[in-house]
């Protein structure tokens, strides 16, 4: 199964699953970012992202480019708010 499908399947399940409640909250807040206007500076799906530096577990400086030179990477991102 490619990934789209199964992000799909899992969003149907979800709706499925989740209370009324956070159903609410969760399209009240989704709505929020887009009128924040956040959405608009997102990259989408084929954009290049451009080169940054991060370090890893080491201490040792990694930059994207350096590492799409060798081998395709994937890209994960978490609300840093909890």
């Amino acid at each position: 199964m490619q990934l789209p499908e199964a992000l799909r399947k899992q969003k149907q399940k979800f709706a499925t699953t989740a209370s009324k409640e956070v159903l609410r909250a969760m399209a009240a807040e989704t709505d929020k970012l887009k009128k924040c206007g956040i959405v608009d500076n997102c990259l989408g799906e084929g954009d290049e992202a451009p080169d940054f530096t991060l370090r890893d577990h080491h201490g040792r400086d990694i930059h994207l480019y350096e590492q799409l030179s060798r081998q395709p990477v994937v890209l994960a991102f978490f609300r840093g708010d909890w």
